[in-house]
């Protein structure tokens, strides 16, 4: 976590002087007691196992008032999340799952749920969708993956 935070203040400094820029930073666990209970309750749509916790979700969330600074920071967010990923696999802690509500949108987030997960999400699709009406026509959002 530390390592994180590091990194973050590294990719931090040159957004800072962007007109009202405010980018937030933090964690928040998903613990062995958390994952253990939702399996208990009839499991999740995330499909993690309680033996993979304790895991933490990291939100980056930047603001900033001008367009033309978009491409300057959504650079330094790409570039933040190759490094978050890049650390967390050389300690063999990076795990699949993304959290839906922090997931950047280039990001293939419904894949992080595991191909089980992601099987039953499909044919939830099917049954209650079955024109696909919101994986077609409703723009936004995380669609699931084909395959």
């Amino acid at each position: 976590m530390k390592e994180f935070h590091q990194v973050w203040l590294q990719i931090l400094k040159p957004l800072r002087p962007l007109k009202g820029f405010i980018f937030s930073f933090g964690y928040f666990p998903l613990t062995k007691a958390l994952l253990t209970n939702s399996k208990r309750a009839g499991d999740n749509a995330k499909g993690i196992d309680p033996a993979d916790g304790p895991l933490f979700v990291i939100l980056i969330n930047p603001t900033w008032d001008l367009p033309e600074n978009d491409e300057q920071v959504y650079s330094a967010v790409e570039d933040l999340i190759q490094k978050f990923k890049k650390i967390a696999s050389e300690k063999g802690l990076l795990h699949r799952y993304i959290f839906t509500n922090y997931g950047y949108h280039k990001e293939d987030v419904l894949a992080g749920y595991g191909e089980e997960s992601a099987k039953k999400l499909r044919e939830v699709s099917e049954k209650y969708d079955p024109n696909g009406v919101f994986q077609k026509a409703v723009p936004g959002g995380f669609k699931l993956p084909k395959v």
